[in-house]
């Protein structure tokens, strides 16, 4: 198969909100790469250790192998960022128990607060020192109440600091700053870029199928491929239980796979890999 060749993964609950059915959803598939962000309908990087237990041996009797955990740890106002260290702590022992490499957390979000610059700094520079000490690389995804959002402030952010990597979803941008994400983000942070989630939607419309919405999923792939991206292609369709006359999440799963198989033959992907 040809995402066979590409550093391919998938959202685990987007399978099944039961852990155990989505990685024989995954299995039927050949997919052997997962990023964990729910189980059991609970946030990952928060669960107990009982039922993070249960989830890693049945990752482990599967043969699943964690790549990101994503979490919502950042996604608070500047002023509050203080009060998410234990969070962050937690979460960060959580990704090393799944031995996962990297963790998906936020910034902060847009406020007044005249101290906002400062207060960044200072998360960030918390981050920087706990996922350096748990060998976890950070990874920022942009969303439009970020407190980095524009492309520019992006660059900048993730050149001054290199340990910080970025999760691109471009389906998240199209739905909330009705852009082309592929000329405004894509083009100018591509090099940073260690996640990209396989996710599309329709201006004015709805979340879509790889490829049929306005995310720019085929042009995104093709420059990609060609440009040899080093990161992980992870799907992330967002269809929930039913996508037109089809239902249950495993036959979504497999309709969006599908999708982005599709995708993969429509740029050529065999000549170009």
């Amino acid at each position: 198969m040809i995402f066979e060749k590409l550093k391919f993964a998938a959202y685990l609950d987007e399978a099944d909100d039961d852990p155990l059915e989505a990685c024989k959803v995954l299995a039927a598939h050949n997919i052997k790469h997962v990023c964990l962000r729910r189980a059991w309908c609970r946030d990952i990087a928060t669960m107990p250790d009982t039922a993070c237990a249960s989830l890693l041996e049945i990752l482990k009797a599967q043969k699943i192998t964690p790549i990101l955990l994503v979490s919502t740890i950042g996604e608070v106002p500047v002023g509050q960022l203080a009060e998410e260290q234990p969070k962050l702590e937690r979460a960060l022992l959580v990704c090393n128990y799944f031995k996962c490499l990297a963790m998906r957390l936020a910034v902060g979000q847009i406020t007044k607060d005249s101290r906002s610059s400062e207060l960044v700094e200072r998360w960030v520079q918390l981050i920087l020192k706990s996922s350096l000490a748990t060998n976890v690389v950070p990874t920022i995804e942009l969303s439009p109440d970020s407190v980095i959002i524009e492309p520019a402030a992006a660059a900048i952010f993730l050149k001054n600091h290199r340990r910080f990597n970025l999760l691109y979803d471009p389906a998240v941008l199209v739905m909330q700053r009705n852009i082309n994400p592929f000329v405004k983000y894509w083009s100018l942070l591509r090099a940073r870029v260690s996640h990209f989630d396989i996710h599309d939607y329709k201006i004015g419309g709805m979340t879509k199928l790889a490829g049929a919405g306005d995310a720019q999923i085929d042009l995104t792939v093709a420059d990609a491929l060609s440009t040899k991206f080093g990161g992980w292609y992870c799907l992330e369709s967002g269809l929930g239980r039913r996508f037109g006359d089809i239902q249950g999440k495993a036959r979504v799963f497999e309709c969006a796979l599908n999708a982005f198989k599709t995708v993969l033959l429509r740029v050529d992907a065999p000549k170009i890999l």
